[in-house]
């Protein structure tokens, strides 16, 4: 969140618009998960019209993949929603996001896991949205952003059902 935004709601709404340039429609979810590492996870009604479908706690800096390595010297907290795009989304900026990869829910458990070579991830279906840098070299690998990957990870052997079930 920027100080301007006037909540967490805001501040995706912004947000959203900036890196991916097209707007979303936040979708309510019944149930949110706090996720404070694998073994600490609390499932939580919440009221009122911010209901985000998770917010995961992990530590910062820490090595790829591991979110609540004791080396981390302080804790961050995002708030995940679930939206709809409302419109085409497309990289904004070529130096931040010089694409988009859209996943598969067997996709974001298998990166959230290990950074995972492009090719392999459009072989079994991902698909990639092209920014204004052009076209990405065969060589990327791809490696899952902080809470997505944190969500994942907590949720283990429970991760494939919680993101088909989002589908």
């Amino acid at each position: 969140m920027d100080d301007e935004d006037e909540s967490p709601t805001a501040g995706v709404l912004r947000e959203v618009e900036e890196e991916i340039g097209c707007g979303v429609r936040l979708l309510s979810s019944g149930e949110t998960l706090v996720v404070r590492g694998p073994d600490q996870i609390e499932r939580a009604t919440l009221q009122g019209e911010e209901r985000p479908v998770a917010v995961v706690f992990r530590r910062f800096p820490t090595p790829p993949h591991q979110p609540w390595h004791e080396s981390g010297r302080g804790e961050i907290y995002v708030v995940v929603f679930l939206a709809e795009l409302d419109g085409q989304p497309r990289p904004i900026e070529e130096l931040e996001l010089p694409a988009l990869l859209w996943l598969k829910p067997a996709h974001v458990v298998e990166t959230a896991r290990r950074d995972v070579p492009l090719r392999e991830l459009l072989d079994s279906g991902a698909e990639v949205v092209e920014g204004g840098a052009g076209p990405l070299p065969e060589a990327v690998w791809a490696r899952m952003t902080d809470s997505q990957e944190a969500l994942a990870l907590a949720l283990g052997e429970d991760a494939l059902s919680f993101y088909g079930a989002l589908v």
